[in-house]
């Protein structure tokens, strides 16, 4: 296990901060010799089996390993009742009703993810860069192209 720095952004308005999450480290069983992580985000989400991630801009290859912004949420809190969240509407003007709701982390990731996931610390830099994504998508109500998705035992 090793601490990895993600991004909260609370529903309940308070500013989005970053925060240290355990990062559980195994060996793929698929791709031998890779190690595959998993955070287990429902510490701060709720949502019984799946959290849903989506990517927040390109991919940045300017740095080694090359990595990408993601978004975490509930599967169901667009129709569980869960609060729509304050915290992202500061960055869109109020305009957040339609994809926002519950709690949301934010995360880098290692690319590609298609054979296995690995997380990279967030910073205060990668805040501003969510600032910017609510503020273009934060009212509209689609969610972002490539997709993730963390399935969990109950």
């Amino acid at each position: 296990m090793r601490p990895v720095s993600v991004i909260l952004f609370p529903a309940s308005g308070m500013p989005a901060h970053i925060i240290s999450m355990d990062c559980f480290v195994r060996d793929n069983p698929v791709y031998h010799g890779l190690k595959e992580e998993w955070i287990d985000f429902r510490t701060y989400i709720d949502a019984a089996q799946v959290v849903t991630a989506g990517a927040v801009g390109p991919i940045r290859r300017t740095s080694q390993p090359h990595s990408r912004l993601y978004i975490a949420w509930s599967d169901t809190a667009m129709h569980d009742g869960s609060p729509a969240n304050l915290c992202v509407r500061r960055y869109t003007d109020g305009h957040n009703e339609g994809v926002w709701r519950g709690n949301l982390i934010g995360f880098r990731a290692r690319e590609p993810t298609r054979k296995h996931m690995q997380y990279l610390d967030v910073t205060d830099r990668d805040i501003a860069m969510f600032a910017s994504f609510f503020r273009e998508n934060g009212g509209l109500g689609e969610l972002p192209a490539a997709m993730l998705g963390h399935f969990y035992d109950v």
